[in-house]
């Protein structure tokens, strides 16, 4: 009887540690951070118009938009990454903007000048996307759309893309994105914490699930993207120690659409562009043209 009593007191012990543990990494993850100051956009010559819809929980999200100043109906979204907002995810503009495309930025739900308490981790930006797209279709019925998505980013234009879009949307980049939150976060708990999978992913799904509305197994980029129809220009770096390059490898494998596969030999997250600018925006280029509609 002592002893039964020393086992159970033991894994009450256990239990209330590991809760502890969970209820401090996952809020500390998931919960929104302090935004990065605006870019100054000035400095690049531009002057965006600042534009705004109500989420399908009532959120306010907000997005720049930079027009051309001639009329055209080329339009790119770039999705940022985690903890950012859409000013840090410049790039995306600077290139695109050169290119005659109009580019619409949005901060996504819980990041910069949007509203919300949590990160969704693409999984409710995913359906925040679609009301950005929309938005755009709006403004312009012509509209012809490129999605380009970075890490988060990524994962929300490939969870979105899913879904049943608009025929305006006509292909994806897609930089850097993970497989399953499930997976990413058991990566990062495993590369930061030295914590394994069990037990602490499955209570911290459930925990999110009851706080946020959302678990971490249903947010499944791979069984997203699973159903997408239009392209997907699949990118990363080969030496990405924050998500492994094998989840896009899996991703792209996973994808039954017209796809290509670019691994750029790098070091570090998102670095593909720094480390071969010319091979990383030359292949961008090269794929929306090919599926540009005429």
């Amino acid at each position: 009887m002592i002893a039964l009593l020393i086992v159970t007191g033991l894994l009450v012990c256990g239990y209330v540690v590991c809760v502890i543990v969970v209820s401090y990494l996952f809020r500390k993850t998931l919960s929104r951070v302090k935004p990065h100051l605006p870019l100054n956009w000035d400095e690049h010559g531009l002057t965006p118009k600042h534009c705004e819809i109500t989420s399908g929980d009532g959120l306010k999200l907000r997005a720049k938009i930079f027009r051309q100043p001639n009329k055209t109906s080329d339009w790119v979204i770039p999705v940022h990454g985690y903890t950012d907002r859409g000013d840090g995810f410049w790039e995306g503009v600077i290139w695109h903007y050169p290119r005659h495309f109009n580019v619409l930025l949005p901060d996504l739900r819980g990041h910069g000048a949007s509203e919300g308490g949590y990160i969704g981790m693409g999984w409710h930006d995913r359906l925040d996307l679609i009301q950005w797209i929309e938005y755009v279709i709006a403004e312009d019925p012509g509209a012809r759309i490129v999605l380009h998505g970075a890490s988060m980013g990524c994962a929300t234009v490939l969870m979105a893309s899913g879904e049943q879009l608009p025929s305006n949307v006509y292909c994806i980049v897609a930089d850097s994105g993970y497989t399953t939150v499930a997976d990413i976060l058991a990566f990062q708990l495993k590369q930061q914490y030295k914590l394994p999978r069990f037990p602490f992913i499955p209570m911290g799904s459930r925990a999110v699930k009851r706080h946020y509305g959302y678990s971490f197994y249903e947010a499944s980029t791979l069984k997203q993207v699973k159903k997408i129809k239009i392209p997907v220009l699949f990118i990363h770096g080969s030496g990405d120690d924050y998500i492994p390059v094998q989840m896009t490898r899996d991703l792209h494998a996973a994808a039954s659409c017209p796809k290509e596969l670019l691994i750029v030999e790098c070091e570090g997250h998102c670095k593909s562009h720094q480390a071969d600018p010319d091979l990383f925006w030359g292949t961008i280029d090269g794929f929306i043209k090919k599926h540009h509609p005429a």
